[in-house]
C-alpha cells in the first residue's frame, strides 16, 4: 500500500515553512539512521504515517523567509522580497540607512539567524521556485534573477533545493 498519495492531499498546497517538533526530527533521524526512504515493513510504514500527520497538522509559519521587527533590517528584507535582483552590498544598505557595516551585519546575526548575503541568497531561491513554477526557463530565471549567467544561479539552487532547477521542475509530483 503507497501510504503516500492519500497522505499528499492533507499537505499544504504551496511552498511554506512549517514549525517542526521534536516528534518530526525523531522519526526523520529514525529514518535516515536506517536509510529508509520507501517504507517497507510495518513499523517502517507507522512511522511514516505519524511523520505524514505531524506534517500534516505542522504550524505553517507566516513566511518562508524570516521576518524581523529589527529597525535597521525590516526595511532591508522588505524591499529585497519586492526586487530580488537587488545588487546593492551591505556596506551599500548601511550607508543608505546611515549606519556601518559591520553593525548592519551584527544585526542579521542576531535578529535573523544569518548573514545578509544568506538572505539574499533564500529570497532568490523562493522567488527562483515561483519563477520555476510558472514555467519560465533557468536561464530567464537567472537573469531575472541578477545572475549574468546561469551556473552560478543553477549551483545556488542546488545548495538551497539539493537538485537543480530542472531536476525540480521534473520531478514526479505527488
Amino acid at each position: 500500500m503507497n501510504i503516500v498519495e492519500p497522505r499528499a492531499l492533507a499537505l499544504p498546497g504551496s511552498v511554506c515553512l512549517l514549525e517542526v517538533t521534536p516528534l518530526m526530527h525523531a522519526i526523520i533521524d529514525e529514518l535516515r539512521l536506517r536509510i529508509i526512504s520507501v517504507p517497507e515493513t510495518g513499523r517502517e510504514q507507522r512511522l511514516a504515517e505519524v511523520l505524514f500527520d505531524e506534517v500534516a497538522n505542522a504550524t505553517i509559519q507566516n513566511q518562508f523567509l524570516p521576518t524581523t521587527n529589527d529597525k535597521l533590517l525590516a526595511p532591508i528584507i522588505r524591499a529585497l522580497q519586492h526586487n530580488p535582483s537587488d545588487h546593492r552590498t551591505l556596506a551599500q544598505w548601511a550607508d543608505e540607512i546611515h549606519t556601518t557595516e559591520r553593525t548592519l551585519a551584527r544585526h542579521f546575526k542576531d535578529s535573523v539567524g544569518f548573514s545578509f548575503s544568506e538572505l539574499k541568497q533564500r529570497i532568490r531561491f523562493v522567488h527562483a521556485i515561483t519563477l520555476l513554477r510558472k514555467g519560465k526557463s533557468v536561464t530567464h530565471i537567472a537573469l531575472e534573477l541578477g545572475y549574468h549567467q546561469a551556473s552560478p544561479f543553477i549551483s545556488m539552487f542546488k545548495k538551497h533545493a539539493g537538485c537543480t532547477p530542472d531536476q525540480y521542475r521534473n520531478r514526479p509530483q505527488p
